[in-house]
């Protein structure tokens, strides 16, 4: 991707380039929609995927260059991609790898700023290039007077600014969304995703979560956190990690891509029920996979920490999906905020669509995850059609649990890409169970 010299800060015209791109999708839609009236089933599926694969296509690049929230945005939308036609999961898994960097002027400029030397001086060597480019900043390779090779994270200059302005346009950010979730207050969304992405723009806070994490996985073979060497608040300097990245893991052997599934399953179970800490941000670019088998797990920016009411509102509800309880479940996501009282939605309804949603934990066998089962899964949580549409409106995940829910979601598609197989029920119960 070509580098950039310049973020669009401005409120008004990051609003326009959002809305000129959802009008020209709406116009392709209805478009598309009328060139496919009676036409065959498999000309109107070309027609469809055609529409679907050009939205993605201009999307991935508007979100890609705007960076902030909108490519934040984007990076979940790709989440979800799965029950889209490949092409287009292709275009927008571009968000999840790298976006288009700012060129090394800007990056060793904003270096200069907050280390208050000459990224030449600061470092025995750096690369120009950028290794990865993200939403809120890049990463540089770089080598330390003593030989120890260290990743340099710069933030953007100005995409303080820039996340400002779409926040000030939450309500356009509202209007995108609500195309696939009409009955849901986004709110309370806004407002979490509002503290997360405010606190990410501070890389000490940052470092101070990577410290945390990396002694809370000190003693884990397989889980690696990269040291952190020094931060200030837009640069943020780490040990260097040389491996595959996921696109790449997918093609290793069965018995390999099981293996890395389970450090992932591993790693969010404990993280969630344990530790009651996560990092929010599990898309595939912010993994690192080594050559003697061990992950190493990248970006702490976005963490989320659950109270002892919230932990305990999840324990509650995984023992009542266990236990086979449809009255005990309905009460409990009562309790956590996932239902409202008096709900009309029935205990076995909503049993049956949490039970769905939560297929490999369900049973004392063998699962197999695939991208078929992900597909499922996704289109049961976003249909506003089907057997679970009313139960759809009835559950909703409380605002402040919203990174819980991108967690799951996140693992559920890497999962599903890896088409990791194991016995998740017995691995889930010994984080879950009594």
């Amino acid at each position: 991707m070509e580098p950039s010299d310049h973020m669009e800060t401005n409120r008004r015209r990051r609003r326009r380039r959002l809305v000129k791109t959802a009008v020209r999708g709406g116009v392709r839609d209805l478009v598309g929609k009328v060139r496919a009236r009676g036409a065959s089933p498999e000309k109107r599926k070309e027609i469809e995927d055609r529409v679907h694969l050009k939205n993605a296509e201009e999307a991935a690049a508007t979100l890609g260059n705007m960076k902030g929230v909108v490519m934040k945005m984007g990076q979940m939308a790709s989440f979800v991609a799965a029950v889209l036609p490949e092409e287009v999961q292709g275009q927008l898994s571009v968000l999840q790898q790298d976006a288009p960097p700012m060129t090394w002027e800007l990056a060793s400029a904003q270096l200069e700023s907050e280390l208050g030397k000459p990224a030449e001086q600061a470092f025995a060597e750096i690369e120009t290039e950028p290794a990865a480019a993200a939403s809120i900043g890049q990463v540089h390779r770089a080598r330390l007077d003593d030989g120890t090779e260290v990743a340099v994270k710069v933030q953007y200059p100005g995409v303080d600014a820039a996340i400002e302005a779409d926040l000030a346009n939450s309500d356009l950010l509202k209007m995108l969304l609500r195309r696939n979730a009409p009955d849901v207050d986004l709110d309370p969304y806004v407002e979490e995703f509002r503290k997360r992405v405010t606190e990410e723009l501070d890389y000490t806070i940052e470092a101070a979560h990577q410290r945390e994490f990396a002694d809370a996985w000190a003693d884990f073979d397989d889980v690696v956190v990269p040291e952190v060497v020094m931060a200030t608040k837009r640069v943020l300097v780490t040990e260097w990690h040389d491996g595959a990245r996921f696109s790449d893991v997918t093609a290793l052997p069965q018995s390999d891509r099981d293996r890395i599934g389970e450090i992932l399953f591993r790693y969010v179970q404990r993280c969630v029920a344990q530790l009651a800490v996560f990092n929010g941000d599990p898309h595939p670019g912010n993994y690192i996979f080594l050559a003697d088998g061990r992950v190493v797990f990248l970006d702490f920016g976005c963490v989320k920490r659950l109270d002892s009411n919230a932990l305990q509102g999840q324990k509650m509800i995984a023992r009542a999906i266990r236990a086979e309880d449809p009255a005990g479940l309905k009460s409990a996501l009562v309790d956590a905020g996932y239902v409202q009282p008096g709900s009309d939605a029935s205990a076995e309804q909503i049993y049956d669509f949490i039970a769905g949603l939560n297929e490999s934990v369900m049973e004392d066998r063998m699962f197999r995850h695939t991208k078929q089962s992900r597909v499922k899964a996704m289109r049961s949580l976003m249909s506003r059609s089907g057997p679970h549409a009313e139960v759809r409106k009835a559950v909703q995940v409380p605002g402040d649990l919203l990174f819980l829910m991108r967690v799951n979601a996140g693992l559920g598609a890497l999962l599903g890409e890896l088409e990791a197989e194991a016995n998740w029920y017995r691995i889930y119960d010994e984080y879950w169970g009594d």
